[in-house]
């Protein structure tokens, strides 16, 4: 039965199944209270009422649960679920040591002697602390993506002061990875442990397991009284003292093996030492049997240098093996050098010569982008800054997506905390340049400004009345601030907009009508508000408008009303009226916001002169933020009483040169024509009407 998507214990939520073994299933879970993934281990339901069972997944709990170290995996939390033993682990993000062997073995010596010396570790640990594994073996090892060990799975382990057999006769362990003691049901001690990693080090370094059989009973009795093969026989590339330390740890009796892991560890590492400072290899030597052979021969083994040989192999044909093999060794030398000359102008090319572009990470995790970048061979400096972004998403990278740069460079990378916070400054009663100046320095965007006229008895023509949100507000980045500015007193024609936000639309629709207004609605979908009801309003409550003049209103609605098709082009409305552009979004189903902002051109007066979006399609409900000019006068240099003048312009009292008038451009048209200025015959009457307009339009 799948158990994805359950919640065990009302804490663990089921996300995929791990794996299956005999005694229980592993699942990736999240951890509800504590908010982290973990590897949860539950007991199959059928074995739930077998006692012993129950006991030995108990145990196996209770044991791992003692072990702090950072290679074993640690156990959080246990308990049960419905009568079933379960418990919380470490979840390791990676694959288990027989996937490494499986897949890559034989394996390289210095790799092999760096990875079991962390498993060795492990075993030191426990076995300081009165405990033995019993089932070490490459399927209770795991391998992180960043290469680290851990050990699993303490299902059958033991303390060292009991580990008499509980019953006559019973193999405890895995056949292939057992130790003679175990196979033969003789007491176990520290040293099982220490064998069955020399079998997993026998199977790194050839691929292949020492003993092999088609019964489990047949593989132990192999353990008990036959010899290992030699391990360069299977791999000649291993080497001698390599092969030594090996055939150490797998003698038949417990005494002849190391002492403890932390010996078995220096062995290891002398000989790591001695592969990476170039020493020489030392001629391979003669290790003594444990026991009898399976033919009853023992003692030394003069086959292969001294090493037992496997099943069929003559000795004739084991030294002529062993010649073979020394002679591979030698063409295995030059080529070795050979390959590591190429291999140092390669890696001198992919260090100082090798170019790679930079990726996109913008918009992904900090821990996606750092890895993306590292896999493409880049170093990652972070900077962590506020932005518009989520909290822990990528705004910015340095250098750009594309750009070509030398392998190994550094790519800086901004990693957004979430929105900035900004202070709203008080602005009542100052102008309204100097509020937008005011609001502009605290760090609102002049685009999110947006301005409102409200008639004042009180407060003078032109000065704010009032800021939304009040002063004082903390707002995010790209948060809306309104002002109402004072437009003077209210004219005795004019009424007082009804603030309708927040009622219904059948309510708000009587008040604005019982008011003498117009009302036009717009309605938008809506999950956060009753539907109906009025969202938004355009004057805004307060205002004084022209009696009959149009309230715009937005009204919410269930989502599910919302057309088949929620995709809407946005028209261009640029050159138009502010209201006819808010009335062309409008009938498209978007939300038009408009901004103030001042134009010298007495022709974009009241004109929309920029959109964004301006185009494209987009979701119904969209807000379309539309920028209307107000005129301003120019404060640019006037022509002066007295300046000169001249058939191509005019000069001021300064010589400044100004572009010639338009009545000079018509009286030159009609000098062209033949025509004469000031003569009704010669279209006089045209210069005087152009002349008149031009004072017109100058504000004269």
């Amino acid at each position: 039965m799948s158990r994805v998507g359950q919640t065990i214990d009302a804490r663990y939520r089921v996300e995929r199944r791990l794996g299956t073994g005999g005694m229980a299933d592993v699942f990736a879970c999240e951890d509800l209270q504590l908010g982290r993934h973990v590897a949860l281990k539950v007991l199959h339901a059928q074995l739930a009422e077998d006692p012993q069972v129950v006991a030995r997944f108990r145990r196996e709990s209770q044991s791992a649960a003692g072990l702090q170290h950072p290679h074993i995996v640690q156990v959080f939390d246990r308990g049960d679920w419905d009568g079933i033993p379960y418990m919380a682990m470490e979840l390791v993000d990676g694959v288990t040591l027989k996937d490494v062997i499986r897949d890559q073995a034989p394996l390289d010596p210095i790799k092999t002697i760096d990875q079991i010396s962390q498993v060795l570790d492990a075993l030191r640990y426990a076995h300081r602390r009165g405990l033995v594994h019993r089932d070490i073996k490459p399927q209770n090892i795991l391998v992180s993506p960043d290469g680290e060990l851990k050990v699993t799975d303490f299902g059958i382990a033991r303390a060292v002061d009991d580990l008499q057999m509980t019953q006559t006769g019973m193999i405890v362990g895995t056949a292939h990875y057992l130790s003679p003691e175990q196979a033969s049901g003789q007491t176990i001690t520290p040293a099982a442990d220490l064998y069955a990693v020399g079998v997993v080090l026998f199977e790194m370094l050839t691929g292949r397991l020492p003993f092999d059989g088609e019964q489990p009973v047949a593989i132990a009795l192999k353990h008990v009284n036959e010899d290992p093969p030699a391990l360069s026989i299977v791999n000649p590339m291993v080497p001698a003292d390599l092969e030594a330390v090996v055939m150490r740890a797998l003698a038949k009796a417990p005494e002849d093996r190391f002492a403890d892991a932390e010996e078995f560890v220096a062995a290891l590492q002398g000989v790591r030492h001695r592969i990476l400072s170039g020493a020489p290899e030392p001629e391979r030597g003669t290790y003594p049997t444990a026991g009898p052979s399976a033919d009853g021969a023992g003692g030394w083994l003069a086959p292969a240098a001294g090493m037992a040989v496997p099943a069929g192999v003559a000795p004739e044909e084991a030294r002529e093996a062993d010649e073979a093999r020394r002679r591979r060794r030698r063409a295995w030398t030059i080529t070795g050098a050979l390959v590591a000359i190429a291999a140092i102008v390669l890696i001198g090319y992919l260090i100082f010569g090798r170019m790679e572009t930079v990726p996109r990470v913008i918009s992904l995790t900090q821990a996606q982008a750092t890895q993306k970048l590292e896999e493409r061979g880049f170093r990652v400096e972070v900077e962590r800054r506020a932005s518009a972004e989520p909290d822990g998403r990528v705004f910015s990278q340095r250098p750009r997506r594309g750009a070509r740069v030398r392998h190994g460079s550094k790519v800086l990378i901004s990693v957004s905390t979430g929105p900035a916070k900004i202070t709203i400054p008080e602005v009542t009663g100052q102008t309204r340049e100097a509020a937008h100046r005011t609001l502009v320095d605290a760090g609102i965007d002049e685009e999110d400004i947006t301005d409102r006229e409200q008639a004042s008895d009180t407060v003078k023509a032109g000065l704010v009345i009032s800021v939304s949100p009040a002063a004082t507000t903390q707002v995010e980045s790209g948060a809306t601030v309104t002002l109402t500015v004072s437009s003077g007193p209210p004219r005795s024609d004019q009424v007082e907009v009804p603030d309708v936000v927040g009622r219904s639309r059948a309510d708000a629709e009587k008040a604005l009508t019982d008011a003498g207004l117009a009302v036009d609605v717009t309605e938008v979908d809506s999950s956060d508000v009753e539907p109906g009801t009025v969202t938004e309003q355009d004057p805004a409550g307060g205002a004084s408008v022209d009696e009959g003049a149009t309230v715009r209103l937005t009204v919410s609605r269930k989502p599910d009303e919302e057309p088949a098709d929620s995709q809407v082009a946005v028209p261009n409305t640029e050159g138009q009226t502010q209201a006819r552009a808010e009335n062309a979004l409008r009938d498209k189903g978007l939300v038009p916001r408009v901004t103030r902002v001042d134009v010298t051109d007495r022709a974009q007066d009241g004109v929309v002169v920029r959109q964004e979006p301006n185009g494209g399609n987009v979701e119904r409900g969209t807000r379309v933020t539309i920028q209307v000019g107000r005129y301003r006068e120019p404060t640019g240099t006037t022509t002066t009483e007295g300046a000169a003048s001249d058939a191509d312009g005019t000069a001021d009292a300064g010589g400044t040169r100004t572009a010639p008038t338009a009545s000079v451009a018509v009286r030159r048209s009609l000098a062209r024509t033949g025509g004469r200025a000031g003569s009704p015959a010669g279209s006089g009457w045209l210069v005087v009407l152009v002349e008149r307009l031009a004072v017109r339009g100058s504000g004269a």
